[in-house]
């Protein structure tokens, strides 16, 4: 019984490893389920008043799931609510909308989330959200 179970086992792999894309498949499947790295954007972000080195910086969320309604604004006070590394943190209003934006872009530089905001709030503001993102270790800057 136990060894037409391993025979059985052993031809359904061996047919399974000559499938195309198999490998591919495992690492999407993977990358899918894994925690990512918290990248702490050292030194700058160390700095008593953190602010990136330049606009020409991408920024990568480091959510697992990024899309815009992974961001609760609160219709009580001014703050919104994000789930990260299995926490719920608790950010400012603004940060929460500069946050919601990044996840919402596939690719966005520092300089083109500034202008964004342009209208809205000024460009200390937004860094200073952008900087509290990169501490929480929500979001990481990396070169384009």
């Amino acid at each position: 019984m136990q060894s037409s179970f391993i025979k059985i086992l052993q031809r359904e792999l061996a047919t399974a490893f000559t499938s195309p894309g198999l490998i591919l498949g495992f690492l999407r499947d993977t990358a899918a389920l894994s925690e990512p790295r918290i990248g702490f954007n050292l030194p700058w972000s160390a700095a008593e008043t953190p602010r990136p080195p330049s606009d020409d910086l991408l920024i990568a969320p480091l959510l697992r799931f990024p899309r815009p309604e992974s961001v609760r604004q609160s219709l009580i006070d001014d703050s919104a609510e994000v789930i990260s590394n299995g926490k719920a943190l608790t950010l400012t209003r603004n940060t929460g909308k500069v946050l919601a934006t990044i996840c919402g872009r596939s690719r966005l530089s520092v300089g083109a989330l500034i202008d964004e905001f342009e209208n809205e709030a000024p460009k200390e503001q937004i860094l200073g959200s952008l900087a509290e993102l990169v501490i929480f270790g929500i979001v990481e800057l990396v070169d384009s």
